[in-house]
């Protein structure tokens, strides 16, 4: 936003120095042929018109600063959106991943908070309505039935998640 209040606050410059050295131009042009038809000495045309000249080349070269600042600021501009682009698409790439993370999370967490109840309640299902049956069929049964869902006893993280931790921390502090 900076940038293109510069622009414009250049292009205004630009815009404004042209025209005085338009005038300036037009000054000089009447002034000689003042000076002409009044024959003064020529020393004296010979001094205004250096100083015109000077003060139009000082214009000039103004200009030609002016411009370069101009397209050295449309560069930049350029360059900004660019970048602002591809955060753009970065933050929206990061906000997918984590709204995909999130759904996952909650699976496994209904899996999780689902498993225990599934489990109790088959396993009163077989209490209650399990025919009797011979004692070698009842065996299996029994160690079918007191299978436990898997549990991560390991609480601390992995090592390849403690490393990439530790990494994306040094690199948001070395950003600061």
């Amino acid at each position: 936003m900076q940038l293109e209040r510069a622009n414009t606050s250049l292009r205004k410059e630009v815009d404004n120095e042209t025209k005085k050295r338009k005038q300036l131009s037009n000054e000089l042009t009447q002034t000689t042929t003042l000076l002409s038809d009044a024959q003064q000495p020529y020393n004296y045309l010979i001094d205004s018109i250096r100083t015109r000249d000077e003060k139009n080349q000082s214009f000039k070269e103004a200009i030609k600063t002016l411009e370069t600042d101009l397209k050295n600021t449309q560069g930049e501009n350029k360059d900004l959106k660019a970048t602002n682009n591809q955060l753009s698409a970065d933050l929206e790439r990061l906000l997918n991943q984590r709204e995909e993370m999130n759904v996952l999370k909650q699976v496994v967490l209904n899996m999780k908070s689902n498993e225990p109840q599934q489990h109790a309640m088959s396993s009163t299902i077989k209490n209650v309505y399990t025919p009797y049956t011979s004692q070698s069929n009842t065996n299996h049964d029994e160690q079918t039935r007191t299978r436990k869902p898997l549990i991560f006893t390991n609480s601390d993280p992995p090592s390849w998640y403690t490393k990439l931790k530790r990494q994306n921390q040094q690199n948001s502090l070395s950003r600061k």
